[in-house]
């Protein structure tokens, strides 16, 4: 995941494609998080704090839509060689039935993406104003 890949539901909001830019930033602009997966998992997680105080728990959620983007990233990821079989998890790269366990996904895509949108869930760095 280059720097062109963003995370953006299929909400009617635009994208924010100020790269860097951080959740509050982009939640008070109105925009999605974006995001790519190749950085470190440190850094200020003070955003993702926020955004768990403000926003109501019951409105921390994924769409189906959601789950079908994640799933466009997974399929993208592996065909780049940037989600690989671990010890633990010895997919098939070539097997887009069954893929990697969510537990990969996890550690390999969502940490270090939700990392660098500032520490926030997946549910809140995709809708950093909650859905329901």
């Amino acid at each position: 995941f280059g720097s062109s890949h963003f995370l953006s539901s299929s909400s009617p909001r635009r994208p924010f494609l100020r790269i860097g830019a951080r959740a509050g930033e982009m939640a008070a602009a109105g925009a999605e998080v974006p995001a790519s997966p190749n950085i470190d998992c440190v850094g200020d997680f003070s955003e993702g704090d926020e955004l768990h105080r403000r926003v109501p728990a019951e409105m921390w959620t994924v769409t189906s839509g959601d789950l079908r983007h994640l799933r466009r990233l997974v399929c993208e990821a592996i065909g780049r060689g940037e989600l690989r079989p671990t010890a633990r998890d010895p997919f098939d790269v070539g097997d887009r039935w069954t893929g990697p366990s969510i537990y990969t996904v996890t550690e390999q895509l969502i940490k270090p993406v939700t990392a660098q949108a500032g520490g926030m869930s997946w549910a809140l760095m995709r809708h950093p104003r909650g859905a329901r």
